[in-house]
């Protein structure tokens, strides 16, 4: 049998296409593609011949082949000749195509496949193929894209596809000089398709939409410009409109939380892959907090060419969407020089609005004998941002981030003498200077892909940092609610965990100065159980978002021997794939040596009457605690509820006593773990336990703080109002449960049981306040007697929105860093003018309104600028200063971003004299701050 023939399974496709691509000439032919995949990419700028060499861009020949061959690029010049070409094939006449540009192609097309796949070009025009001379050359070309006022220029001037005007007398070239230097600058450059069936009105206005501008007039001069609206202007310096120059104020609406738009996502048109593409989604957060829900609105930019500047588009549009500008109608006098686009500054008293940025969107200048002109405005927020921080999501993965990033969470420690303990054999350990310390730092893994980092530190504030150590990162989480001190182990749910994981049941944890043992843990669900008090520390406060450390093993000791009284600083270097972490980079963290190692523990255990950490003791203070031995206890973690351990040689104990702040008493030289001071008096009383050997003193001392004395009655007062039942019921401190009242002579109408609910049955008129004993009994027979005003009121009803907090005393528990009270109710509302603390935990304020009033609104700001939420924010109001009512409770409601409109709690009519406001810190930092507290009927 002889060998087989070759078998034909398809043909490769030759021929000769013209393409037409656009009127001409062009700066530059950038691509050419085959069904939709790259052929061919350079940057050709004249005529002549280009070799393309794909023959494998459809699969090649076991495929579809691809494109191979020669194409004859025409740019329209007035000069160009027939294509020799279309000559050979087609004969003469044939025509030069002048003022088009044109691409004559032979060669391969495609295998297998008959039909020719579609063909795409990407070309470039900025100053070739004007029909005018160029205007401000220079300015023209911005990155892949033309100035939009150069677009403009062409679509007024240009005799064929244009309007065919002289610029000279058709434009203010001085203006769009200015504009189209501002858009070079801020890189807005735009790829638009313009034919001549597009009306010029309508291209031009989608330019501006572009660009954030408008196209206007000027009515002195006759001429048109590009109106940029940019924050290029010192609003102390723009015309000021108010009282003085307007007629009338037609109309004033300030825009609607509910129904603005709080998301954008922008859809352009890729150049470089000649596809639609959409940016991610760009939100306001703030605005979505506050409406419950995203109000999403899509935005096409034909113009705009690549992602970063749609983002940018996008920001600036969101802006304007979400910000809720005011708008409003404005009848002043003629003599204003005002043009449409221009900013003004806005003044009007009753708005309480100074200098307020306002841009004219259109005038309306009447008839030749009106003096007046109508001006429609809006609250300036049109500028475009000069960069965006959102980046477009790849197609695919992206590869990690391997450089070092900054560490942000960082702390130096200096070491216990557990912490000695578990890396010295006890000779070296009894080797230490007493006066010795060292050094450890916690760091929480950062960003990025990191590996671990270099510890260097230095001595003092000035000199260079030298590494000493290797550290891996600790890890850690914050702790999701306040955490009481107490005694007993407690359960505790993290927030922004990394690498719980790791952490061993028995290990050490550390929030802020207290020393845990890990009980328990659950590294997927984010919560723990720890043991309290241990090594040389004690039960403590910690605050909502304290950072807890898991500090075993993964604290990284600096081995150097320091002194008593240095300040150690280090700089904390993260290493990851692409080097070490630039040291101007890194942040400075410190501490001061303090002679920690040396010290005894303090005692353990403490004791108030039998009962650790009591809320009240009505009477007798005895007090009692557990030894604590560090060189027993070595690197045990022994919590605050254990017994007695030792005690060390030489230890004896230091007993203060503080009422209400103030040292009441000091007992020295205790051997023992009992004590009995003298009675402080009634109040909060502060328990204060050191240890003390060879001069040194704990490190702290074990603390205890309660309220101490007979039970007390605290309501204030017992207001009724006429012709209203009710019931008040009585409130005491101290003491221990259950009480029981009685009471002197009440008023007709009024009575009261002996669980202290005092009923009032709505007769009879006024009763001026009047002072009547009641007293309080608890459990135990202790008693005290108190004399509180009962009054049945007139309730004041204010007329509507006025506000009868307005310069009434306020109060707080919080410990004040800034400002003062009266700031709160001044009708100031500025973020310069706050009453503040910058301390840890649940503060209020309350104001006395002085009267019952009966009202329906609180409105409360906190400091705003950043848009922070508040925390454990709370409102509340009151007829007694003692029983409150709860309006608003962001555990219940939620929380909120803070806006310079404030928050509004409203309820049922009610009559009113205190309004309390509750917050525990903010996600900037852990203080609160208020700037203005109002109350009112609605």
């Amino acid at each position: 049998m002889g060998k087989g023939g070759k078998v034909t399974i398809g043909f490769w496709y030759q021929m000769g296409i013209m393409f037409g691509l656009s009127t001409g000439p062009i700066d530059a032919l950038r691509k050419i593609t085959g069904g939709g995949r790259l052929a061919w990419s350079g940057n050709v700028t004249a005529s002549g011949p280009i070799s393309i060499n794909a023959p494998n861009l459809y699969g090649g020949e076991k495929k579809e082949g691809g494109i191979q061959g020669t194409a004859d690029l025409m740019m329209g010049e007035a000069t160009q000749m027939p294509n020799d070409y279309l000559i050979s094939q087609l004969g003469t006449p044939m025509p030069a195509f002048r003022g088009k540009v044109m691409l004559v192609f032979r060669g391969i097309v495609g295998a297998m496949n008959p039909y020719v796949k579609a063909w795409g070009f990407q070309v470039q025009r900025w100053t070739a193929g004007w029909r005018t001379p160029v205007w401000e050359p220079g300015l023209c070309q911005i990155d892949q894209g033309m100035n939009p006022a150069h677009f403009i220029y062409r679509a007024i001037t240009d005799p064929t596809t244009g309007l065919g005007r002289d610029p000279n007398t058709a434009l203010d070239l001085v203006r769009m000089k200015a504009a189209a230097q501002t858009l070079h600058d801020e890189g807005l450059g735009l790829c638009l398709k313009w034919s001549r069936s597009d009306v010029v009105g309508n291209f031009i206005r989608t330019v501006c939409d572009h660009a954030g501008g408008d196209f206007v007039d000027d009515p002195t001069t006759g001429k048109q410009y590009l109106k940029l609206f940019r924050g290029d202007y010192d609003i102390a310096t723009v015309p000021l409109v108010d009282e003085s120059n307007i007629v009338e104020l037609v109309s004033y609406e300030q825009s609607a939380l509910a129904g603005s738009v709080n998301q954008i996502v922008v859809t352009f048109h890729d150049s470089e892959t000649n596809k639609d593409a959409a940016t991610p989604a760009i939100n306001n957060l703030a605005n979505i907090q506050a409406q419950g829900r995203v109000i999403s609105q899509a935005v096409r930019y034909d113009g705009v060419w690549n992602g970063e500047l749609a983002l940018r588009l996008g920001e600036r549009d969101l802006r304007a969407g979400s910000s809720l500008p005011a708008r409003m109608k404005l009848k002043v006098f003629s003599t204003l020089d005002v043009r449409k686009g221009d900013v003004l500054a806005f003044s009007w008293a009753r708005l309480n609005l100074s200098r307020m940025a306002i841009r004219v969107l259109d005038i309306d200048r009447g008839g030749p004998t009106v003096n007046t002109i109508t001006l429609t405005c809006a609250q300036d927020v049109y500028s475009l941002p000069t960069t965006t921080y959102l980046i477009a999501q790849p197609t695919l993965s992206t590869p990690p981030n391997l450089d070092p990033q900054t560490i942000v969470a960082q702390r130096l420690v200096e070491s216990s003498y557990r912490d000695l303990s578990a890396v010295m054999r006890p000779a070296d350990l009894a080797q230490v200077a007493a006066l010795a310390g060292y050094v450890g730092a916690l760091a929480k893994r950062p960003a990025g892909v990191p590996i671990n980092y270099a510890l260097t530190t230095r001595i003092g504030t000035t000199g260079a940092f030298t590494e000493v150590a290797t550290g891996d990162f600790t890890p850690s989480g914050l702790l999701a609610a306040v955490m009481p001190a107490g005694a007993a182990p407690v359960a505790i749910t993290l927030t922004s965990t990394n690498d719980l994981d790791l952490v061993a049941v028995g290990s050490e944890a550390l929030i802020d100065d207290e020393v845990f043992r890990v009980d328990a843990i659950n590294a997927v669900a984010g919560t723990a159980t720890l043991a309290r008090g241990c090594v040389d520390t004690v039960p403590a406060l910690h605050a909502l978002g304290a950072r807890v450390w898991f500090t075993d093993f993964f604290t990284t000791a600096d081995r150097t021997e320091y002194t008593t009284g240095e300040t150690i600083q280090a700089k904390l270097l993260t290493r990851a794939g692409n080097g070490a972490l630039d040291p101007a980079l890194a942040t400075v963290a410190s501490i001061l040596l303090n002679k920690r190692q040396i010290r005894p523990y303090p005692p353990g255990n403490l004791k108030i009457n039998g009962v650790a950490y009591p809320a009240t003791v009505t009477s007798g203070l005895v007090l009692t605690w557990s030894h604590r031995d560090r060189g027993l206890q070595a690197d045990q973690l022994v919590d605050t509820a254990a017994a007695n351990i030792g005690p060390e040689t030489g230890v004896t104990y230091t007993v203060r006593t503080y009422l209400n702040g103030v040292l009441k008493s000091t007992t020295t030289g205790i051997t023992g773990t009992t004590h009995t001071p003298a009675d402080p008096g009634s109040g909060t009383v502060r328990i204060e336990v050191d240890a003390v050997r060879d001069g040194y003193t704990s490190w702290q001392p074990l603390t205890a703080t309660f309220g101490y004395g007979l039970p007390q009655i605290t309501t204030m007062a017992i207001p009724f109002f006429v012709g209203s039942a009710s019931t008040i019921q009585l409130t005491e401190q101290y003491g221990t449960a259950p009480f029981t009242y009685t009471s002197a002579a009440l008023p007709a109408g009024i009575t009261m049981s002996s669980s202290g609910l005092i009923s009032y049955d709505g007769s009879g008129g006024a009763v001026a306040a009047t002072a009547v004993d009641f007293t309080v009994t608890d459990q135990t027979g202790a008693s005290s007697t108190t004399a509180v005003p009962v009054s049945v009121n007139t309730v004041i009803v204010p007329a509507i929105g006025t506000n009868v907090a307005a310069g009434k005393p306020a109060s707080s528990n919080m410990v004040v860093l800034i400002g003062n009270s009266a700031m709160i109710t001044d009708g100031v509302i500025s973020n310069s003018s706050y009453w503040g603390t910058g301390t840890a935990g649940a503060v209020w304020v309350m104001v006395d309104l002085g009267n019952y009033y009966e009202l329906n609104s609180v409105k409360t700001w906190r400091y705003w600028a950043d848009g922070r939420t508040y925390f454990g924010t709370k409102t509340e109001v009151s007829t007694d200063g003692t029983t409150w009512t709860t309006v608003f409770d962001s555990s219940v409601s939620g929380t909120y971003a803070e806006t310079s409109a404030g928050h509004i709690d409203t309820f049922a009519d009610r009559p009113v004299r205190y309004v309390r406001s509750w917050a525990n810190g903010s996600s900037a930092n852990v203080g609160t701050h208020w700037e203005e507290i109002q109350a009112s009927r609605q």
